[in-house]
């Protein structure tokens, strides 16, 4: 008995140590957790060259582009400056976001790159925790937190930029680095930032971007290419509808409302499909029909913060459904013409509705004799009262018939002066 007592004990510590052992690991691991994780794909990155923009010093975009064209065809055919905009032509960023607040970014751009970085060389995330000015149209420099890698006198600093709301007022702490995380073999540069810097905000918007200077013609342009902003934690876009369908019937049609709802802090244009790759759907059971206002179908709409809720009206429409259950499904894209933001989702998942599918006649007789017993009993007393009546009335009317016919008979039957009558 002593020695089973031991076993017991030496297993029950041998136990406590592997939970112990498993809950530091889960502690430290979840930390660690991954919160997002996707590849932003850059505007235009089939055409070469063609979604960069010419900027100031400050990275504020200028009005005018007129010269853009002709400075890209410049900077690519000048002998030894090809590179400066190779390395600054993104292709995508390897975005990862962890529970832990950092964030670790791929920014990567054209292969085949010397890599001779002019002065002022960056690289860089945007960061944006506030509501921007214009959420249609978010402007990087309209960010509150700007991090970046800058190429300065042959080393690579590291800087976080402040900028205060309502002002421009801004704060610097430039750190000097040993490596910009240039990966030269596979030709992308590594960001990692900690968000906990800036109080591991719960939601925020990141843009990355690529900056240099290109020297033309005894002249300094300006260029920058930038991706398109990300989420964290990713959008969410719902459907519902705005009241309950219990039953459909077939060759019916039921008008009604799609609630559209959004998460996100930056505008967004929802065009609503009955197909994934919203392609014209051949209705066969039922159709999903979109408002038609001079000839124009209306199946997208604008979402803006703060609210990020719209309602398009539709009308389902049945067909020779059979009995059981009717399988519907709505799909919820982003506009391929919103290139400001970026989601790992581009084909939303479809909303479904399952809705029963019942029998006209059969449901109407159902309502009826499932009445409350003294709604029944009343119908009934009044369908009897009604029947009775109108009995009352068609016995009456043939037996004043008969009577009539009867004195018309007698009449004939009788001889004039005989007094009958």
């Amino acid at each position: 008995m002593v020695s089973v007592k031991r076993i017991s004990e030496r297993q029950l510590l041998v136990i406590c140590s592997i939970l112990v052992i498993f809950l530091i690991t889960f502690t430290v691991t979840s930390g660690k957790a991954e919160a997002l994780r996707l590849i932003v794909q850059d505007e235009d990155e089939s055409v070469r060259n063609s979604d960069f923009l010419m900027t100031d010093a400050d990275m504020n975009v200028l009005e005018n582009q007129s010269d853009l064209r002709k400075v890209l065809k410049e900077a690519t055919n000048q002998a030894g400056n090809n590179s400066d905009i190779n390395y600054m032509d993104l292709k995508n960023v390897k975005f990862f976001y962890a529970d832990n607040g950092t964030i670790v970014a791929d920014i990567v751009f054209n292969n085949n790159t010397n890599y001779k970085f002019n002065e002022g060389t960056t690289y860089g995330m945007a960061i944006n925790i506030n509501a921007f000015p214009n959420a249609t149209k978010p402007e990087l420099t309209d960010a509150d937190y700007i991090y970046k890698y800058v190429y300065n006198k042959g080393a690579w600093y590291n800087i976080l930029g402040i900028e205060h709301s309502g002002g421009e007022e801004r704060y610097f702490s430039p750190n000097k680095i040993d490596s910009n995380g240039l990966n030269k073999t596979q030709n992308y540069v590594r960001m990692k930032f900690d968000t906990n810097r800036i109080g591991k905000p719960d939601s925020f918007q990141v843009q990355f971007f690529g900056w240099t200077r290109v020297p033309l013609s005894n002249q300094s342009y300006s260029l920058i290419d930038v991706i398109p902003w990300i989420e964290v934690p990713e959008q969410e876009i719902s459907l519902s509808l705005d009241r309950a369908i219990n039953k459909v019937y077939p060759d019916d049609s039921k008008s009604l409302n799609v609630i559209i709802k959004s998460t996100s802090e930056l505008s967004k244009t929802i065009k609503l499909c009955q197909d994934e790759l919203c392609n014209p759907v051949e209705c066969i059971n039922y159709c999903w029909n979109f408002t038609k206002i001079n000839g124009t179908v209306h199946d997208s709409v604008a979402l803006s913060p703060p609210t990020n809720l719209r309602y398009l009206p539709v009308t389902l429409v049945t067909k020779n459904i059979g009995s059981g259950k009717l399988h519907t499904q709505l799909y919820a894209n982003i506009s391929p013409a919103d290139k400001k933001t970026a989601t790992s989702k581009p084909d939303k998942e479809p909303m479904v509705w399952d809705f029963d599918v019942g029998n006209k006649w059969r449901d109407r007789w159902d309502y009826i004799i499932n009445l409350p017993s003294h709604i029944f009993t009343l119908g009934v007393t009044i369908i009897t009262a009604i029947v009775t009546f109108l009995g009352g009335l068609l016995i009456d009317r043939k037996s004043l018939t008969l009577k009539l016919k009867n004195l018309f008979k007698k009449e004939k039957e009788s001889p004039p002066g005989s007094g009958v009558g």
